[in-house]
């Protein structure tokens, strides 16, 4: 059987060959296949290569904190910036509460009648009170920056419940505020170089030590000047770690009314009350431990060279020029329990008494806490000062005590803190699971096209197969003719 021409007449010697004519040529299946195979080839790299960058991908935020690296490169104290504007001057109103000790019976405990000083606290006097950079300055390179501390104070009647600035109070005659810019100079790093070193001091008054006390260690100017703290990434608080778990973690704030660093210990986890996570610092038990009980604290008083206050008070002495001012937590909390027998009015108690500090653990920023302190005097008789005769020998009078804190964070730090916590935390979440998902789904898509059979494109456009049979009897395949153009 031959195939039929255009013309409609059978083939024969001089008219064309109809199977010639209709059939598709072996090298065009050849070169579609070819082309076929290269796309797929090339679709199967793009899509493994896809899969493969989805992986690695996963697997850093699975395994590294990328999101948040991203945001703490963004914490730098550079001018112009919105961390530099709040660290220079707080959006936040603190709370100054002071509370006076006034003695109510000195004339009788002087002539002998009473046997104990009895206090009545008055208070709390309640002031507004703000604290921002005065005369700041960068160094050549941004590494350091300068400034002087400026400190203002609101008395507010109307929070004092009746309390008032003029109140007559019999106490020892000393000053209880420093309202103003402070003389001292501070410089601090501003973490340009090193994120780790954001917010510690550098230099005191130009000096990266101090003249106070008897070695280097005490002397040593370092930590935080308390605005911003270095970046923490601290894992979660063990309530029941141990002490050496906690001084691992330990901060340390410079204090620049005792003159010294002040440690923190990192003790449970706390939230505030809009939900954000915090890490809450308390000092350690012996922060104020005399020579006696911590001998690394003898270079603050050597009990050997001069008259050291007992445990649970810090003597000021060298830093308050010469003036025997003490530092201590009110009430003596904490403190050894002969500070406590020559008064009646002193009731030590924890959540009365102590002293925390509440810090973002990804921002190193303050959220909360209240930082309180108690100022007394140390009696020293000395010739020619005969009111101080009906005094005990070095005993030491509670003056005042104050408590610091912030009342609540405006709207736009709190959605700042969020943003840069919480929602980078979120958005870290669901990039690790959709690259994961990813890279599985695009491994499987690959493994499905290696597996096809080649040619597919090929198959799917093939119309039928011609068979002619020789006279031989033989049966030879005609390549894919088209049976439109066939005559069967």
């Amino acid at each position: 059987m031959l195939g039929r021409s255009e013309s409609g007449e059978e083939g024969g010697e001089g008219s064309r060959n109809p199977v010639m004519r209709a059939a598709a040529p072996p090298w065009m299946c050849f070169r579609r296949k070819a082309g076929a195979e290269e796309k797929q080839k090339n679709a199967i790299l793009v899509l493994f290569c896809a899969s493969c960058f989805a992986f690695v991908g996963a697997v850093l935020l699975w395994t590294t904190d990328v999101v948040n690296s991203l945001i703490l490169s963004g914490l730098v104290i550079e001018n112009n910036t919105q961390l530099f504007e709040w660290w220079r001057a707080p959006p936040v109103d603190t709370i100054f509460k002071l509370r006076v000790f006034n003695y109510t019976n000195s004339e009788a405990y002087l002539n002998g009648t009473d046997k104990k000083l009895r206090l009545q606290e008055l208070g709390p006097y309640i002031y507004k009170s703000r604290r921002s950079k005065a005369y700041v300055e960068f160094d050549e390179g941004g590494e350091i920056v300068t400034f002087q501390e400026n400190r203002t104070y609101e008395f507010l009647p109307e929070e004092s419940r009746g309390f008032h600035e003029d109140d007559p109070v019999v106490v020892p005659n000393m000053a209880l505020l420093l309202n103003g810019i402070s003389n001292d100079r501070v410089s601090i790093h501003t973490g340009l170089k090193n994120r780790s070193t954001l917010g510690v001091i550098a230099k005191f008054n130009g000096e990266d030590s101090l003249p106070y006390w008897n070695d280097y260690e005490c002397n040593r100017v370092d930590g935080s000047e308390g605005t911003i703290f270095p970046l923490l990434a601290l894992p979660p608080i063990d309530v029941g770690a141990s002490a050496e778990d906690a001084a691992r973690h330990r901060l340390t704030v410079f204090n620049y009314e005792l003159c010294r660093r002040f440690p923190l210990e990192p003790t449970e986890e706390v939230r505030t009350h809009d939900g954000i996570p915090a890490i809450r610092f308390r000092p350690p038990p012996g922060v104020f431990d005399d020579a006696r009980r911590n001998p690394a604290h003898k270079c603050f008083c050597d009990p050997e060279e001069s008259t050291c206050p007992p445990s649970g008070v810090f003597n000021a002495t060298p830093c308050a020029y010469g003036a025997p001012i003490m530092a201590s937590f009110p009430h003596f909390y904490m403190g050894d329990e002969s500070l406590l027998e020559p008064f009646e009015g002193l009731n030590p108690k924890k959540e009365l008494h102590e002293f925390t500090l509440d810090i973002q653990p990804i921002l190193g920023v303050p959220l909360g806490g209240v930082s309180r302190l108690q100022l007394n005097a140390m009696v020293r008789i000395s010739k020619g000062i005969w009111q101080l005769n009906g005094f005990p020998k070095n005993l030491i009078l509670p003056i005042a005590w104050f408590e610091l804190g912030v009342e609540e964070l405006p709207n736009e730090v709190k959605s700042a803190i969020k943003m840069a916590t919480q929602t980078s935390q979120l958005v870290q979440q669901g990039l690790k699971w959709m690259l994961l998902l990813s890279s599985i789904v695009l491994m499987l898509i690959v493994i499905a096209l290696v597996l096809k059979k080649p040619c597919a494109d090929c198959r799917k456009k093939k119309r039928g197969k011609l068979v002619l049979v020789s006279d031989h009897g033989k049966q030879e395949s005609m390549a894919f003719l088209d049976r439109t153009h066939l005559s069967l």
